[in-house]
């Protein structure tokens, strides 16, 4: 199982396998006694709870990459390797478009709490349900995302550009399924 990296209220909860680790001593040792199967229960259940949403990011959103510190940072409440089935172009505006397919496309599950980091998310990437979609730069569409052993883990938003936008913005067909702004400024995909 991938490590992965909770906040919820203020406590850190790190999941790998047998590797769990709270940093309050009581939840420490109650944690201690539950197996990760337990866990991810309890967690799917204060998502529940407190509403939260999922994001696929596939380009300049990704940690790391320049629109996570603006949009992202400090704002998840986890975030998760994966991947989506589509088809990945760089664009000639810098940035990636991902289009319907059947090619494994490498990103990362950004999960949230507040709805308006959503709202900002739409903004950046030219979307508005009230606009006609041929006005939209990208769709923005529910899909499944899956773990590196092909095990679905979840349901998340994402941005789906059209054929004919990736077509407008010159696409560039990415084969490796992985974007990064380091490739795109050498010119290399």
């Amino acid at each position: 199982m991938p490590i992965v990296r909770d906040r919820y209220d203020g406590i850190a909860i790190l999941l790998g396998g047998d590797c769990i680790q709270k940093n309050v001593e009581f939840a420490q040792s109650v944690v201690a006694r539950l197996r990760p199967a337990v866990i991810i229960i309890l967690i799917t259940i204060v998502r529940e709870v407190r509403s939260l949403f999922n994001v696929f990011v596939y380009g300049t959103l990704k940690p790391g990459e320049i629109n996570y510190f603006r949009y992202c940072a400090g704002k998840t409440c986890q975030e998760r390797l994966a991947y989506a089935w589509g088809k990945l172009y760089a664009l000639c505006l810098g940035y990636p478009g991902m289009a319907e397919g059947t090619e494994r496309i490498q990103g990362v599950i950004l999960t949230f709490e507040d709805e308006g980091v959503l709202e900002q998310l739409d903004q950046l990437e030219s979307y508005s349900p009230s606009r006609p979609a041929h006005e939209n730069e990208y769709q923005r569409r529910e899909i499944i995302v899956y773990d590196g052993s092909g095990k679905p883990l979840d349901k998340a938003w994402t941005y789906i550009m059209s054929d004919q936008n990736i077509r407008r913005f010159k696409g560039v067909w990415l084969p490796s399924g992985c974007w990064s702004s380091y490739d795109s400024q050498r010119g290399e995909f």
